[in-house]
């Protein structure tokens, strides 16, 4: 499947060149690259969702049209390298530095990050619905 650019979620204003389904892939008309979009799961040391997670941020990538963006796997192993990335626990997800489920005014922490999906992941309808949101405000900058 080939994708040069990406959209946004539904509801941006209609013609503006932006289309995107509730869970199909997005596009856009001549915007920007999917260059522009850098994809990782941040995890500490030893986290027992790593592979899951991997393996659900890939599968919502492809499912929204991103299959070419692979993400890259980011260790935080130290307290000091948690709140340079403001890491609120592991797994956390994120697009071009930004988590993609912000939760505010969280302090950084080596500590597992539950989610409310099953065994304590984003739901994938909802890391979907996530990547998108972030695409969507890398096009916008």
């Amino acid at each position: 499947m080939s994708m040069g650019a990406v959209g946004s979620v539904e509801g941006q204003a209609a013609g503006d060149g932006w289309k995107a389904a509730a869970d199909g892939p997005i596009t856009a008309s001549g915007c920007c690259t999917m260059e522009a979009m850098n994809v990782e799961v941040l995890v500490v040391p030893e986290c027992p969702h790593l592979a899951s997670a991997v393996e659900l941020a890939v599968t919502a990538l492809e499912d929204i049209g991103l299959s070419r963006i692979e993400p890259r796997v980011t260790m935080i192993a130290t307290q000091d390298e948690a709140e340079a990335r403001q890491f609120p626990g592991s797994p956390t997800f994120a697009m071009n530095g930004r988590d993609v489920f912000e939760v505010g005014d969280h302090p950084a922490s080596l500590s597992c990050r539950l989610y409310q999906g099953a065994d304590g992941l984003p739901d994938l309808r909802a890391l979907r619905q996530a990547f998108k949101r972030a695409a969507a405000e890398v096009v916008e900058r």
